[in-house]
């Protein structure tokens, strides 16, 4: 009436709640599983011998000295998740939830450069299980970044 536009009809700005709280809880889980190849490395080996070898209890014969260096390697490698996911998590909580299609892109690249060379190499080892993993991963992510592409800008 006075020119003004209908703000209850206005467009909302950045992405929906809903799809932000999905990212939030994949970046969660993906903190969990870094935080735990840290703080729980008999558990992190367990598991991965579970997903390499379908035998929980194959890494166990190889050696005390092998397994030290593979319960090193998964620590290393669970306290870099760790960092790269409170990275997103910043970026998810902050500048994507108020629409920064740069925030946007930093996700969305950050996770097919985790995904694709470390789903290649899972394939080359035969590493299915894994493969099946970063899988779920992937879709878990992709659902809440197709959704929220298009209320991104700057």
């Amino acid at each position: 009436m006075n020119g003004a536009p209908d703000s209850s009809r206005a467009r909302p700005s950045g992405p929906s709640p809903f799809w932000l709280a999905w990212l939030q809880a994949v970046v969660a889980a993906l903190m969990a599983m870094g935080l735990g190849a840290v703080l729980l490395p008999d558990l992190a080996l367990w598991g991965m011998s579970l997903l390499v070898y379908a035998d929980p209890g194959r890494l166990d014969r190889m050696g005390a000295e092998a397994v030290a260096y593979l319960s090193f390697a998964h620590a290393v490698l669970g306290a870099v998740m760790f960092g790269w996911a409170v990275a997103l998590l910043q970026s998810v909580r902050g500048p994507l939830a108020a629409g920064s299609r740069r925030a946007w892109w930093t996700v969305a690249l950050s996770v097919a450069a985790w995904f694709v060379p470390g789903t290649l190499y899972s394939l080359r080892a035969g590493v299915w299980l894994n493969v099946a993993l970063n899988l779920a991963f992937l879709v878990a992510f992709a659902l809440p970044l197709a959704a929220t592409r298009g209320s991104c800008r700057d």
